[in-house]
């Protein structure tokens, strides 16, 4: 039986956060923001300021493999979905227009670029039952998350969209839907210093989202556990859902790592995350 343990320990990059020529060496693990994907039967996962792509074929022993040059690796929160036979690609910048790109191979492209309109902010896409396609992200300088409609080649994007809370301060969405109702978790604007974790609900995606208490439970959850939340992955095969979040632990920026967790379940169908410091699918 496989046990997947809190906080994983994978082969994360490091970048210099201060001049190390006047101030001594000073690094933080980078790779934050992670999106994980399966594709083609194997996980991959994509995260801000990294050259390369982490593959699996179990989600326990990880490989990192470049990724072709002409995506926008050094841009922040990617949010990577399989949308069709294609895998979408997408990243943050702050007053510049974001591309979005498109493969059939994530590992070797090519990559068709598609021209962005607009600037945003932790991008999470999301792909309906039917197929209907949505681009959610946090705009305003993070003061408002903005849902999106995509036309149905998913190349552009309708004129449909909400504005969620706004002037709410909300970033980092992550989302997810079970028996015809949306959900989103989202984090507060405070840096490198974690806070609580907000469930957002709606009936529909263009609809009217409510917000809810905080879904993390126990030690630290005012905290979101010392993490914030970056992508929500469904695991049909086993009828569950997979919480991802990155743990920056600011007086020790050299420590932090990426956590998961188990979505689940109260007896009214809200979902909560509890802390585990290790767990199984089953």
């Amino acid at each position: 039986m496989k046990y997947y343990c809190n906080p994983v320990n994978i082969n994360y990059r490091y970048q210099f956060n201060a001049d190390q020529r006047k101030n001594g060496i000073a690094v933080c693990r980078e790779a934050a923001d992670p999106s994980m994907i399966t594709f083609k039967g194997r996980y991959y996962i994509f995260a801000s300021m990294t050259l390369g792509v982490w593959v699996s074929d179990d989600l326990v022993k990880w490989e990192n493999h470049k990724l072709p040059s002409e995506l926008p690796l050094y841009d922040y929160a990617p949010d990577v979905r399989v949308m069709g036979e294609y895998v979408y690609f997408c990243a943050s910048k702050k007053g510049e227009k974001c591309d979005r790109y498109r493969t059939k191979d994530i590992l070797n492209g090519p990559y068709e670029k598609i021209e962005g309109t607009f600037d945003f902010w932790d991008p999470n896409l999301f792909v309906d039952d039917d197929g209907k396609a949505y681009h959610i992200y946090s705009s305003e300088d993070n003061l408002t998350l903005q849902i999106a409609e995509l036309a149905d080649d998913y190349l552009s994007h309708t004129g449909k969209y909400i504005r969620i809370f706004p002037g709410g301060h909300n970033e980092a969405p992550a989302i997810f839907k079970k028996e015809g109702t949306y959900w989103m978790i989202t984090s507060g604007c405070t840096g490198w210093d974690p806070n609580k974790a907000r469930l957002l609900t709606a009936d529909s995606m263009l609809g009217e989202w409510k917000q809810l208490p905080n879904p993390c439970v126990g030690e630290d959850a005012d905290k979101t556990f010392g993490g914030q939340s970056t992508y929500i992955l469904p695991l049909p095969e086993k009828g569950q859902f997979f919480f991802m979040a990155d743990m920056w632990r600011p007086k020790s920026l050299a420590d932090s790592r990426y956590i998961w967790l188990p979505v689940q379940f109260d007896d009214k169908g809200v979902p909560f995350i509890k802390w585990m410091d290790r767990w199984n699918f089953d």
